[in-house]
């Protein structure tokens, strides 16, 4: 009940652009059977959108981020990075990933 009333209180920030990462690979030891990381990246195009996952980032707060029918959930990074050419990308360690195949009525 708490985690629906969560999603039902935080907004989501629309971006016009957003990457998603899957990476998985290795260890050092073989008993942990390796790792995986999904990461999402936001271009740093509106100010507005980076001051938002800014304000996450330092509130320690988890965001959601929307692209198209493409939707993530996570805690944004401190750090800004460069991915795909793209520089100062915002990154946002993903806790839920959801793709809506017929839209939102939102």
């Amino acid at each position: 009940m708490a985690c629906l009333l969560y999603l039902a209180t935080v907004q989501p920030i629309i971006v016009s652009d957003l990457i998603v990462e899957s990476v998985t690979g290795a260890t050092c030891y073989p008993d942990e059977g390796g790792f995986s990381a999904l990461t999402a990246y936001v271009r740093p195009d509106d100010p507005a959108i980076i001051d938002q996952l800014r304000r996450a980032a330092n509130e320690g707060a988890s965001v959601i981020v929307r692209c198209a029918k493409l939707e993530v959930e996570g805690r944004v990074g401190k750090l800004q990075v460069s991915i795909g050419g793209m520089k100062g990308a915002i990154a946002i360690s993903i806790d839920e990933l959801r793709y809506f195949k017929h839209g939102r009525k939102d």
